[in-house]
Parts: structure tokens; sequence; C-alpha cells
């Protein structure tokens, strides 16, 4: 891209194939490896309901997910227990004692864990599920957090900048005590990039449950919610009766920032 790529251009550079229902005798091996994941370790409910697939949005095909089956109104679509967020607060005791609350914000740490964890390749028990999430190379193509200084951001530059000078601060601090053992910077920018996209508000990063895209709330046809007053299983559950086939779009609470998914 050069600074004269117009924004319309900017789209998902790859898009699932086909359309495929969460199994995990899906023909796409890491769709199928994170499907049976999520049945097996996380004791996930619904896979069943939704498939994989690419869909219009802006003249441009990305990846998304749709209803496998016909859905009623209220039906839980897709519940993923908490054993399996990604979320604030459950840092590992390395990260927590190589990060301080002086220099380190909670995303911030919460970026050098993701990092840490995506550094753990397949001896990480999120492997299944951060396999799947779109690295530095793609985020290349298409995403405002790599993109300063090759096309005018606008806004969107606005909540950029900010993230990564506090992410630098941070970083400085954590590299001082983790020395050789500490990931890199463009590892940690690019799980910051892959937290700030993915967040589902109090539960953060919900895998499966964060492949779907965002609407103007009118469209918006699924909504989160927890199964049960223990909040410990976090559903997608249908706002009205929908036909197999139908993109499921959800409120991440950044409906009118949608430069961030």
């Amino acid at each position: 891209l050069d600074r004269h790529v117009e924004a319309d251009r900017l789209q998902d550079p790859a898009p699932p194939e086909g359309q495929q229902v969460c199994s995990r005798d899906a023909a796409d091996p890491e769709w199928a490896r994170v499907c049976a994941w999520m049945e097996d370790y996380c004791g996930g409910e619904g896979m069943q309901n939704i498939l994989a697939g690419a869909f219009e949005h802006g003249g441009h095909m990305v990846r998304g997910v749709a209803a496998a089956v016909d859905l009623k109104a209220d039906q839980n679509v897709l519940c993923v227990p908490s054993k399996c967020w990604l979320k604030i607060g459950t840092e590992s005791e390395r990260v927590r004692q190589m990060t301080n609350r002086q220099d380190c914000g909670e995303l911030e740490r919460f970026a050098i864990h993701v990092a840490e964890e995506n550094r753990k390749g397949e001896a990480s028990v999120w492997a299944p599920y951060l396999q799947m999430l779109p690295t530095e190379a793609v985020y290349r193509n298409f995403h405002p957090a790599y993109l300063e200084g090759k096309l005018d951001l606008g806004e969107w530059g606005e909540y950029w900048n900010p993230w990564s000078g506090a992410l630098k601060k941070c970083y400085k601090s954590y590299v001082e005590k983790a020395g050789d053992s500490a990931v890199t910077f463009a590892q940690a920018y690019e799980a910051l990039v892959q937290v700030n996209t993915r967040r589902y508000g109090d539960v953060d990063m919900v895998p499966i449950g964060d492949l779907l895209n965002t609407v103007p709330s009118a469209q918006l046809n699924v909504a989160p919610k927890y199964k049960d007053e223990t909040s410990k299983d976090f559903c997608l559950v249908a706002k009205w009766d929908l036909s197999a086939g139908t993109e499921l779009t959800v409120d991440y609470g950044a409906e009118h920032h949608s430069a961030m998914r």
C-alpha cells in the first residue's frame, strides 16, 4: 500500500472458502481443530448451530459466521464457558511479576500475556484458538494499527496512537525485568491489536464467538448474554427467528468504531 491507497480498498485479505459447520470434521484443519477444542476442552455448546464462511461487507468479502440451522428467537446460538475466556486478570504469574502498575495498565499487561501465549505455540492451552487469529502479516494489509503513514487514517489514528504509546511504556519496564526471555515489541504490539479487535466488554476474548462481524444496530441479529446468574457461560442469543445461512452479527460495544474490527 502507498500513501494514496483509499480506505475502501482495505479488506480482509484471506476470507475462508466455502461454508463449513463448526465440527471436528470440517474441511479446514484450523477450523476443525478449534471446534474440537471448544467441545472437548472448553465444554462449549452450540457449535452445530454455526458455520464459518465469507460474507460481503462494504463491497468486500470478509470472514464471518452464519447460522448452520434455522434458529428461533431467544435461542442460545453458542455458549462458551468461562474457562476458555482469554480475559484481563488471568495473566500468568510470570507476566504479573514482569510488569508493574506504575508503567503498565491492565490492557498492556494482558497484551504481553497474549504475546507470550502466542510464542508458546503448541505448548499453550490456547493454541487452537490463537492459531486462528490474524497475524501482523495479515493486519498490515488492512488494519489502521499498521497503516500509519500509508494513508490518512482520520479519526482512527486517534485510537491507535495512544494505545501504542502506552504499550511502549509498559514494554520498556517489562523487558528490563524479562531480559532475553521477553517477547519482542512487535509481538506485543501484534497481541495488542488482536486483543483490541476481539474484545467483548467484561469477558474480553471469547473463542469462536469473536469471529462474528458487526453492523449498524438495527441489523444486529445476535446479542451477547450470560447463560444464567452464575455468569460462568457467555452465550450469543438469536434476537429473532433466523434462517439457516443468515450471517450472524453482534455488537462488541464498538458500533461507532467499526474500524477497530
